[in-house]
């Protein structure tokens, strides 16, 4: 398996889904499945572990009064430890468009499939 990039610096999505996520609460549920898909599938960390870590906290403690439709996709054991166990074909189309288009703005592949 290849060596996993860093999000620090140039690459780091961080201000982009701070902004959204911001914006409307409902977009933690999208973040944490970009970046988990970029992290485990694509072997590129799109936004900070600090970030992830946030996220997965919030989503834990706000996730009955989020609506998104792809929460169902979202285990609430997987945010208490931090991570996702998502199966790699149970991931929307969009997520993985929009995780590779994100990678690729800094000159990363990962994959859309």
């Amino acid at each position: 398996m290849p060596e996993i990039m860093p999000a620090a610096g140039p690459g780091n999505e961080d201000g982009i889904a701070e902004c959204a996520i911001g914006h409307s609460r409902n977009m933690l549920v999208p973040w944490f499945l970009i970046a988990s898909w970029s992290y485990y599938w694509g072997d590129h960390a799109l936004i900070s572990d600090g970030l992830f870590d946030r996220i997965c906290r919030d989503l834990e403690a706000e996730f009955d009064g989020l609506e998104h439709k792809h929460k169902h996709l979202v285990d609430r054991a997987w945010l208490a430890a931090g991570t996702c166990g998502l199966a790699r074909d149970a991931y929307p189309a969009s997520v993985r468009g929009a995780a590779a288009h994100l990678a690729a703005q800094h000159g990363v592949r990962i994959p859309r499939e």
